[in-house]
């Protein structure tokens, strides 16, 4: 029996978000939300498999209750922001595999009712530097060994790409970090008990940019492919 095609849907495509997925599975459709109207995502969803939420600029501020940090944001997209918590509404809804990157980890956040830092010198004395102008910076993570995120890669101590000036501030509803720098930064997360849904894992890295063998990109990325295959072959 030939296997369904697997449909992963994505917040805001790009190429490199296209060519990680492509390489991590050869023959994936991939369908671009952004483009589609917030009243059609629900029978869009109809044939997808999994979702990824990526990366992009910063969320409202209004959406956590903190309008007057507007001052520290850049890049916001509000049409986007809208469209993201949709999309996190219906993959909880029906159950599918959910990515978050970077932005998407901190949407997802903010959907469950978390806050964010708006802007990491700022607000978090002695952080190390998460973002620079000239390209993506490395530190090193430390990943829970008693989570999802260690469970698919086996990474314990790692170094990541960094690209992001805002991070979590208050965990959403529900959710637990799962990797940490060396700064105190949450890079990762799930939900505290895995039973609350089938797979979702979120990372501040981006692993659409690292090293493919790395596994906070390939592994990771792999597990998430396999996720929403085994909802779409499910009977």
């Amino acid at each position: 029996m030939t296997k369904s095609r697997i449909a992963i849907g994505v917040s805001r495509l790009s190429d490199n978000y296209a060519n990680w997925l492509n390489k991590l599975h050869n023959g994936l459709e991939i369908i671009d939300f952004y483009s589609i109207d917030v009243g059609e995502l629900a029978s869009r969803f109809e044939s997808v498999s999994g979702l990824l939420l990526s990366g992009g600029g910063d969320i409202d501020p209004g959406m956590y209750d903190r309008e007057g940090d507007l001052v520290y944001c850049k890049g916001i997209d509000k049409w986007r922001d809208k469209l993201e918590l949709s999309l996190i509404e219906l993959a909880f809804m029906f159950n599918i595999p959910v990515l978050g990157i970077c932005r998407g980890l901190q949407m997802i956040n903010v959907a469950r009712k978390g806050s964010l830092h708006p802007d990491i010198p700022a607000f978090v004395e002695g952080s190390l530097v998460h973002q620079d102008s000239a390209g993506d910076v490395y530190h090193a993570v430390r990943v829970d060994q008693d989570s999802l995120l260690y469970k698919l890669t086996r990474a314990n101590d790692a170094t990541v790409n960094s690209s992001h000036h805002q991070a979590i501030h208050r965990l959403g509803e529900g959710l637990r970090g799962t990797a940490f720098s060396t700064d105190g930064i949450i890079e990762a997360i799930e939900f505290e008990q895995s039973r609350d849904h089938s797979f979702l894992v979120a990372v501040q890295w981006h692993p659409e940019r690292m090293d493919f063998d790395n596994p906070l990109s390939g592994l990771l990325g792999r597990g998430f492919i396999e996720a929403a295959a085994g909802r779409k072959q499910a009977p």
